[in-house]
């Protein structure tokens, strides 16, 4: 039974395709043996060195936001303050550093494209009106970073909790504008910046077979997070025309402050693991990272 009840919800977590994510909350401790060493980690023992409470991992982070829920911060007219569909996809490497299998401190560095589809009255043309059709602004891919921290708060047997933090930020350029006139091109100034914050608590049950060692770690958490999307004034030339026109994005927040995540971690050997996470309420996403300790 354990396992038909693992293996539905292995492919549950998968199988989603719905901010930041928010990974294994017990992450911190899912690694205790690295690929080069496995230190002493008992202080009264002769062979414990103040160096074997710290280890690094690396790995792969790969976040695909389908729709991040966001509004404009001011009031709009009767089309609504809400963007259609907001699309963040990043691809990154992370290092992160470990204290004593109970909290880690880690860095994300890699790119981020984007692509908001909305209606037009989001936008303030130069005469003061707003476009009257739906608006496809696409972005080039750009440099994102992020920082963070996760700890485990406190485990039963099998049953843990964990708790975790962090703060991502992206810049990106504007690439493609389509309105109801076709696509312009922008002349200047397009320059677009994305910004994040996230906490999240969440809860997870380590199942623990075979030789070489394999967990399969579920979890569930849930998250508060909020973000901030800025663009300023871009000038176009209108395509057959020539003329410019100036159009300003009103700046963007969440729409929502709390979601939830659903997801499933696989280790070997307390060594390496693969996570895979869906998410949902204050966004659509699906997140896949892997891990490497040393």
């Amino acid at each position: 039974m354990k396992k038909l009840i693992l293996s539905v919800f292995l492919t549950f977590a998968v199988g989603m395709v719905y901010a930041l994510p928010v990974s294994n909350p017990i992450e911190s401790s899912l690694y205790k043996k690295g690929i080069c060493r496995t230190p002493c980690r008992d202080i009264c023992n002769p062979c414990f060195k103040w160096l074997d409470a710290f280890d690094l991992r690396i790995g792969f982070y790969g976040d695909y936001v389908f729709n991040r829920n966001l509004q404009a911060n001011a009031t709009v007219d009767n089309s609504g303050n809400c963007v259609d569909t907001t699309t963040l996809f990043t691809n990154a490497g992370t290092l992160t550093l470990n204290i004593c299998d109970w909290l880690d401190a880690y860095a994300v560095l890699g790119e981020t494209s984007m692509n908001l589809i909305t209606h037009g009255a989001l936008f303030l043309t130069t005469e003061g009106g707003s476009i009257n059709s739906a608006v496809d602004a696409d972005f080039n891919t750009g440099f994102c970073w992020s920082v963070g921290g996760r700890a485990t708060l406190w485990g039963y047997r099998c049953l843990a909790f964990g708790l975790e933090a962090q703060y991502f930020r992206a810049s990106t350029t504007l690439n493609s504008f389509s309105d109801a006139m076709g696509y312009a091109y922008f002349n200047s100034n397009n320059q677009a910046s994305y910004s994040e914050w996230q906490a999240g608590l969440g809860a997870s049950y380590r199942f623990v077979s075979g030789c070489p060692e394999v967990s399969m770690v579920p979890y569930l958490a849930v998250k508060w997070s909020g973000s901030q999307f800025h663009v300023p004034p871009l000038t176009f030339t209108i395509p057959g025309i020539g003329a410019t026109n100036t159009y300003t994005l009103r700046d963007l927040n969440n729409s929502r402050l709390w979601g939830y995540a659903v997801g499933m971690t696989a280790t070997i050997n307390s060594s390496f693991g693969v996570t895979a996470e869906g998410r949902w309420a204050d966004e659509s996403a699906v997140y896949v990272g892997s891990q490497l300790r040393f």
